[in-house]
């Protein structure tokens, strides 16, 4: 599959490293719709020792979380909400 034929369908997503959500509480896996975002269309410029891409997860604009590419370990297709306690989910 391309990258193109993955965004705008629920993945799975595991991280390298925890990040906090909007809840408090610490996560490594989210779910949720992606789309893949070229990096300069977030930060402004391209950066060089990094993922020159972005996940945004999710599509609700309260919600939406976005992930540096070199952060993600695993990305499964996943139609449907896992049922994992730890896992942060995302319209």
């Amino acid at each position: 599959m391309t990258i193109e034929i993955l965004c705008g369908v629920s993945m799975l997503i595991n991280l390298h490293n925890w990040f906090t959500a909007k809840d408090g509480n610490l996560y490594k896996q989210i779910w949720g719709t992606c789309r893949i975002i070229a990096s300069k269309q977030i930060l402004g410029f391209e950066p060089r020792q990094t993922a020159n891409w972005v996940l945004q997860m999710g599509t609700d604009k309260k919600d939406t979380v976005f992930i540096l590419g070199c952060q993600v370990v695993y990305a499964q297709l996943c139609p449907e909400k896992p049922k994992m306690g730890s896992c942060y989910y995302v319209k």
